[in-house]
């Protein structure tokens, strides 16, 4: 069964045993390839600036869920691979002496944190698959030229953390002697994902404040963060006044509430703040805001450790934005059928299936057909062919959607006419068939018809796709 990997977030089939990435030859782990229908991976990254926070939030979430049992009943974690359990060895260590995470080497792409939580109250179980870009790499603001690693992550997960530290932004200088706005943040990612010609509509992007102690929000806000019921989680030398209860739909309608406040509060008192979030939602993606605070208190200045045992405000308020976020997110299954009979070129214009293929595939698993093939000529997660078969097929699709299951929805790409076309018409899987034709005068009468004329018109192409696969089609 083809799979996503942790390593390279490319698509595999790890039928043999030890799963190996074919990419990056890193053993992926049993527990992740057998699991990954039953705990599905939560995808994730952080991207931000150089000391804004990044690794630091990591470590104290990492530590945060493995003490949440004592909260959520039922609820436990595991460490998947040994470079996670190295990495959460170390947290360990740095939390009981005072230190604080090392940052990323900007070089390179350090392997994620694979940790699957279970049970989780409203959201059932999860991997937890956790990157961290280096900041260097954004201060830069020249993502196109740095690691291919870096992109590759970034087209693949569909939830961003944007940790940024608005008293370290305040008062940073780069290089040219100016300072980073949040807007230059969102740039540098933005121009990474028009260079891969990824869709930035339907992601989650999630801004996550921290130090929030040190920052002066509005009173709403800072009381939020300080009744904190669960900061002392993590802290061996607190007692513990736990919550008897957790009704998780109440707490993600406050955070909804904190987030409508940051909202405001960002866009009238952050510089950049007010284009940052119209450019965040001219793009369609859904903008979320909280407050964290990973150390409770600033470290020593000279030193930087912690003269005292580190309270922890609202870490978990990003990770339930993206339990909350992801699971809202429509998915489906999806079949491009191609044009294989004589003439086909024109569904191969404009390299339309491989385009088509790159932006479903941010939707749903996306399997390719030659017409009058049921042998798939591209497993889910693979390419598409660029040009059709050297022998002409009959324009045949029983044999491929007779074979489907049904709820997938199904492209066709056709140059001609399809003979069988009309064997459908009383099905109930008309619904999930879309005729693509490539003549202004093709007269198939069909529920689902597109006519593409060029290559603007894919937008459009993918919006009836998506409303075709969530029942919205007109």
């Amino acid at each position: 069964m083809p799979q996503f990997c942790p390593f390279c977030t490319k698509q595999h089939d790890f039928s043999r045993f030890p799963f190996s990435c074919p990419e990056t030859g890193r053993e992926v782990p049993m527990t992740f390839i057998r699991e990954y229908r039953s705990t599905p991976p939560l995808w994730l990254v952080s991207v931000g600036f150089s000391g804004h926070g990044k690794t630091v939030y990591q470590s104290a979430l990492t530590l945060m869920l493995e003490q949440i049992s004592a909260v959520w009943e039922g609820v436990y974690n595991r460490y998947l691979d040994p470079e996670t359990n190295r990495i959460v060895r170390e947290w360990r260590h740095q939390a009981l002496t005072g230190e604080q995470p090392r940052p990323n080497p900007a070089q390179q792409l350090p392997p994620p944190i694979l940790m699957s939580v279970y049970n989780i109250p409203t959201y059932g179980s999860r991997c937890v698959v956790m990157y961290d870009i280096s900041g260097e790499v954004f201060e830069s603001l020249d993502l196109v030229n740095s690691d291919p690693n870096f992109i590759a992550v970034l087209r693949h997960v569909d939830t961003v953390w944007f940790l940024i530290s608005l008293k370290d932004l305040l008062s940073f200088d780069n290089q040219q002697g100016g300072m980073h706005t949040m807007q230059d943040l969102f740039n540098a990612y933005m121009t990474g994902m028009e260079q891969l010609g990824a869709r930035m509509q339907g992601r989650n992007l999630i801004v996550v404040y921290t130090k929030a102690d040190a920052v002066f929000f509005p009173p709403e806000v800072r009381a939020y963060l300080a009744e904190d019921e669960l900061r002392d989680l993590t802290n061996p030398a607190s007692e513990l006044i736990l919550p008897t209860a957790w009704d998780m739909n109440a707490y993600v309608a406050r955070m909804e509430h904190i987030s409508e406040l940051l909202l405001q509060y960002t866009r009238k008192n952050i510089r950049g703040g007010a284009a940052f979030i119209n450019i965040a939602r001219s793009h369609g993606m859904n903008l979320k805001f909280c407050v964290t605070s990973a150390l409770g208190r600033s470290p020593d200045g000279e030193t930087h450790v912690m003269r005292e045992a580190a309270t922890r405000y609202r870490v978990l308020d990003p990770f339930i934005w993206a339990l909350h976020l992801q699971r809202e997110k429509p998915t489906g299954s999806y079949a491009l059928v191609l044009d294989a009979g004589q003439g086909a070129d024109p569904a191969y214009q404009h390299n339309l299936p491989r385009k088509l293929f790159e932006l479903i595939h941010e939707h749903g698993d996306v399997t390719t057909y030659f017409m009058g093939e049921a042998k798939p000529t591209s497993l889910a997660g693979q390419q598409p062919p660029e040009r059709p078969p050297r022998t002409a097929r009959p324009r045949l699709i029983g044999p491929i959607v007779d074979r489907l299951a049904p709820d997938t929805t199904v492209v066709i790409l056709a140059s001609g006419r399809t003979r069988d076309l009309a064997d459908f018409r009383q099905s109930a899987r008309r619904h999930k068939l879309l005729l693509v034709v490539f003549d202004e005068d093709d007269t198939t009468e069909w529920e689902h018809k597109f006519i593409y004329r060029t290559p603007e018109d894919v937008e459009t192409l993918i919006e009836v796709i998506l409303a075709l696969n969530t029942g919205r089609a007109e």
